[in-house]
């Protein structure tokens, strides 16, 4: 029965003429293109979805792990520096976007250490500081590699952003190391003090080196993931697992 029918069709197409036989043969060739397009986007589109959200899953679970590294971090810092009283984490982020497309850069705080339970939490004074209206500031901290003020007051003209936060923070000295990816700046430590800081010889490399070497690591995402996504197999990854 069937091929009663196709042969049917055979004969009725065969007895067409050819302009004709041509039309109907590039009307075909249109759908059935038209259908492998269609599907081949399909595929494309769906494999697009699920790689960022794996990759989305991906970062998160990675965040997840280096959480409790990043804040011990900050606590050795806190507690070899008995004079300090806040240690706060800033981390550069550009998740916004103006309606034309503009893409906003800030620095934020992600975490705050204190000394004891007096210190005042300054946390939120550091968050979303506007890359636009901080960022020639920043820029002059970051290429002196480090800022340390004996007194906040005096640094009102050259850092007036800055300074404000500062003193909205209540501190009278502070100290500025910049954190350095692989390619780029990609976070600062700010430590505040209620009176004048003064540094021993060799401070830097005995107490900030250890904990920002470290730090500049597992927060350069970028540079890290390969290595975790090899790693994230493992049911219980160590901290020398990502720094090595």
């Amino acid at each position: 029965m069937q091929l009663n029918k196709l042969e049917t069709i055979y004969n009725w197409i065969n007895n067409l003429g050819p302009n004709i036989k041509t039309i109907i043969i590039i009307a075909l060739t249109v759908v059935v293109f038209g259908i492998c397009f269609d599907n081949y986007t399909k595929s494309i589109l769906q494999d697009f979805t699920e790689q960022v959200k794996e990759d989305k899953l991906m970062a998160e679970k990675y965040t997840e792990i280096i959480t409790p590294y990043v804040n011990d971090y900050c606590d050795k810092i806190l507690a070899q520096d008995k004079e300090a009283t806040n240690v706060i984490l800033l981390t550069y982020h550009n998740t916004i976007t103006s309606t034309n497309g503009l893409s906003y850069k800030y620095l934020t705080s992600i975490a705050e250490k204190r000394q004891g339970f007096d210190s005042k939490s300054c946390l939120k004074i550091w968050k979303e500081l506007d890359y636009i209206n901080y960022g020639e500031e920043l820029e002059r901290i970051n290429r002196n590699r480090y800022l340390r003020m004996d007194s906040v007051e005096n640094y009102k003209k050259y850092l007036p952003n800055i300074t404000e936060l500062l003193q909205l923070c209540e501190a009278h000295s502070a100290a500025f190391y910049p954190i350095i990816g692989v390619d780029c700046y990609i976070g600062m430590l700010v430590i505040l003090y209620p009176k004048k800081k003064i540094y021993s010889l060799g401070y830097y490399q005995s107490i900030i080196t250890p904990s920002i070497q470290p730090l500049a690591i597992l927060l350069d995402y970028n540079s890290m993931k390969k290595k975790f996504k090899k790693l994230r197999e493992e049911d219980d990854i160590e901290l020398h697992d990502l720094l090595n």
